[in-house]
């Protein structure tokens, strides 16, 4: 098409239309996807520091023809043979590396289940278990930020969720929540308050970009819970800034550090706020709003994801999820489908 032509049809279109058309490209992109050049770039990263056997570590390695479906396979001297996938989350898995690639850009354009699912190819089920799988390596890949200097720290909550645990249309089923009683989604819990019915996440970071978000416990956070999520994350001699929870007093005592704690009804103290903070809580609420709530036994999945997001926020949207991928083949681990199932909350 001729670029003038292209131009007039442009600028007849309203933001509404413009935004749909970009839609549309945005997902044919998608779709025709080349990823033979990353696959390579991908075994490049993971083998960045030498071949070594995924398994034993072992650095007699040679080359051992290919398996059924094309993939180079390897010899290690100690244990046998691997390909490039073994002990990832895509190991034995019978998805081609580029439905995987190409719903990687589906997650991060964070279109719905069905959505990803029409598009990699896939069924529904398998979308989801794709979708946790790679959550789990991104997990696994970053663990829990270290925090130095002036750290920010306070906590959000969530209603504790068991969506998905039930079978559709069973009139016996209850919820394993306290009360036995199923709350209807957008509905508040039953109790007024902090209570077991809210999921706490603990939240902070400091000013170097540092930034942990993990789901802590059921109802009020305490100082045992504070100790086990951030043992040994914490630089001693920094500086916490946070509310006037008494579990800060402890937990500060301990790392140890020196702690600032802005009163009910103040916003700072001289220099140091939780401002930061507390706009980061907004954030979190808007990014996970679209998924129409989070069972919480995955809460902590969805909390890496926007940590994950938050790191990578100047990447290029096109290029985030080629990084997705990247970063999840990173991590040696082995989770299966049956592991997904059998998530267990915190």
């Amino acid at each position: 098409m001729d670029m003038a032509v292209m131009q007039k049809i442009v600028d007849s279109l309203s933001v509404k239309e413009l935004l749909a058309v970009k839609e549309k490209i945005e997902e044919r992109l998608v779709r025709n996807i080349d990823f033979k050049e990353f696959m390579e770039q991908i075994i490049e990263q993971r083998f960045a520091e030498g071949l070594v056997c995924p398994r034993c570590g072992g650095k007699h390695i040679k080359k051992f023809g290919f398996d059924g479906r094309g993939n180079q396979r390897y010899s290690c001297k100690n244990c046998g043979t691997f390909i490039p996938t073994t002990k990832t989350v895509f190991a034995n898995s019978k998805i081609p590396a580029g439905k995987w690639l190409k719903y990687a850009e589906c997650m991060n354009r964070k279109y719905s289940l069905r959505k990803s699912a029409e598009i990699a190819e896939v069924s529904l089920k398998t979308a989801f278990n794709m979708r946790h799988k790679i959550l789990e390596a991104i997990q696994q890949s970053m663990g829990i930020d270290e925090l130095s200097g002036v750290v920010e720290m306070d906590e959000t909550f969530f209603a504790e969720s068991f969506k998905g645990n039930h079978k559709k249309g069973n009139p016996n089923w209850k919820a394993p929540r306290r009360s036995g009683k199923s709350r209807k989604r957008g509905k508040q819990v039953e109790y007024r308050g902090i209570s077991h019915e809210q999921v706490c996440v603990s939240v902070a970071m400091d000013r170097n970009g540092a930034l942990v978000t993990a789901p802590a416990c059921n109802g009020r956070l305490t100082i045992k819970v504070l100790d086990k999520l951030y043992e040994g994350k914490i630089e001693p001699n920094s500086t916490i800034c946070a509310d006037s929870h008494n579990a800060y007093k402890k937990f500060a005592d301990g790392v140890p550090a020196e702690l600032i704690q802005i009163e009910r009804g103040q916003h700072k103290k001289g220099i140091y706020h939780i401002n930061n903070i507390n706009s980061m809580h907004s954030k979190i609420k808007t990014w996970i709003r679209p998924f129409n709530g989070v069972a919480t036994k995955y809460l902590g999945h969805y909390m890496y994801w926007f940590n994950w997001c938050e790191k990578n926020r100047k990447v290029d949207r096109t290029e985030k999820g080629r990084r997705l991928i990247l970063d999840s083949f990173s991590s040696t681990i082995i989770y299966t489908q049956a592991d997904v199932r059998a998530t267990k909350a915190f």
